[in-house]
């Protein structure tokens, strides 16, 4: 799994991925509201996203699992205070 953030970070891997959610967690970040754009799926892969009020657009990939359950690769999150101060 590979989380990208508006500051040119990358976290890679469940140890990185878990510190990055830990520390917005710890922050107090909030979520901008948005308007949830239909998935789109090729194969195995799926592709998601979200327009937020202030235009911003969120991006995310998964991949199905053999349980028919969707693991996330890709995953590009818009999180107000958090990534601007990170």
């Amino acid at each position: 799994m590979l989380v990208i953030n508006n500051v040119a970070k990358v976290a890679k891997g469940h140890q990185e991925i878990s510190v990055f959610y830990t520390e917005m967690l710890n922050e107090k970040s909030t979520f901008e509201k948005g308007k949830q754009r239909l998935a789109l799926q090729n194969g195995d892969l799926g592709l998601t996203s979200s327009r937020l009020e202030n235009d911003i657009i969120t991006a995310a990939v998964a991949r199905l699992q053999s349980d028919n359950t969707w693991l996330w690769i890709i995953d590009e999150p818009s999180i107000k205070a958090f990534l601007t101060t990170n």
